[in-house]
């Protein structure tokens, strides 16, 4: 009898915060996102990869949840910053365990033609997520986020001017250097 009651209470505040979770938190069921640039700060004309990645957890957190979601609906769009973009859809996103929940991952390189911050970022959608608890599951939902960071995108040092005395000229006088050089040693073996 204890444990009969115990189930229908457990049921009714997992089901009660199930619905009003939504309302603390736009993303109850995301554990995390990690979104990073590699790296973070480089010279015009070099590249920086973008890795993002997203899983979802049960809300609450209670003992014996479980979650899942629809990897083949789910996308993930990674924004360069600078205008190119791109979506990596379904089962062409990668899986990745972030603070032990498995969830999807998306990466990809743009390159920086301009010095300059810029703001890279993602958009994702994660399709279906439901949360289940024994038998007791939550209506299957859309989870959606966005942010970005910043990218330092440096000038490269312009290329220092020549050298006074380079090109023709100069060569043309250290040539005449070694050669008078030449004649002076040769003429003194010729004495000796």
């Amino acid at each position: 009898m204890q444990q009969l009651a115990r189930n229908v209470l457990t049921a009714f505040v997992f089901s009660t915060l199930a619905l009003i979770g939504p309302s603390f938190d736009a993303n109850a069921y995301i554990i995390g996102t990690s979104f990073t640039a590699t790296p973070n700060q480089i010279d015009v004309g070099q590249s920086s990869t973008l890795f993002f990645a997203v899983a979802p957890v049960p809300f609450p957190p209670l003992s014996g949840e479980q979650t899942s979601f629809d990897k083949s609906a789910s996308s993930v769009t990674l924004f360069s910053g600078i205008g190119p973009s791109v979506t990596i859809h379904g089962l062409a996103l990668g899986d990745v365990n972030l603070l032990g929940a498995l969830g999807i991952a998306a990466q990809t390189s743009f390159s920086y033609p301009d010095p300059g911050t810029f703001h890279p970022s993602y958009s994702f959608t994660l399709a279906s997520v439901i949360s289940c608890l024994n038998t007791i599951c939550t209506t299957p939902q859309t989870e959606t986020g966005s942010a970005s960071i910043d990218l330092v995108v440096n000038s490269i040092p312009g290329v220092p001017g020549p050298i006074a005395g380079a090109g023709l000229p100069g060569l043309l006088l250290a040539g005449g250097g070694l050669f008078a050089w030449w004649r002076r040693k040769r003429k003194a073996k010729a004495s000796a």
